[in-house]
């Protein structure tokens, strides 16, 4: 699952399958660590995850010095930058908490670089596996084991 719901973990946890999954649903979870919206906790989201059994990989978006600016229209906070530093800590604690990974990711470059090592630890690449041996094996032991009881129940040439 991708998260896009304002940081909603709890959500996401609770919309997983209730069915064994053998380890194929994650949680992305893109955020600057801030809780602005919701009731829950990050950590009792974390909790949730953890109980499910699903680990949460966390990607803190944003620099310590970023600003955003309020476009409001001629209100009284037009204009008025507003620091958002992220808070890579919380999305520490909830990777390490699920079993997951924390990635911090303060330009494009950084975040392709998580998005990289995410790819090769959560994708599933379609593959083809050679079993041909096995059945190599099971034949020449069934050869050699029709060959001992034939020696054994066959009488002997004079």
């Amino acid at each position: 699952a991708v998260t896009a719901d304002n940081g909603n973990l709890a959500s996401n946890t609770t919309a997983a399958p209730d069915t064994p999954t053998h380890g194929l649903v994650s949680i992305l979870f893109l955020s600057d660590g801030a809780q602005t919206r919701g009731q829950l906790e990050p950590s009792a989201g974390a909790d949730l995850a953890k109980a499910a059994g699903i680990p949460v990989y966390t990607v803190a978006l944003g620099t310590p010095s970023g600003t955003l600016t309020f476009d409001g229209g001629n209100g009284p906070f037009s204009g008025r930058r507003v620091p958002v530093p992220p808070d890579p800590e919380t999305l520490k604690a909830i990777a390490v908490r699920t079993g997951g990974q924390f990635f911090a990711a303060q330009s494009a470059k950084s975040l392709q670089s998580a998005y990289s090592k995410l790819g090769s630890s959560l994708g599933r690449k379609p593959g083809r596996s050679e079993i041909t041996y096995v059945f190599l094996a099971v034949a020449a032991l069934l050869l050699v084991a029709a060959g001992l009881l034939s020696a054994l129940w066959s009488p002997r040439l004079p």
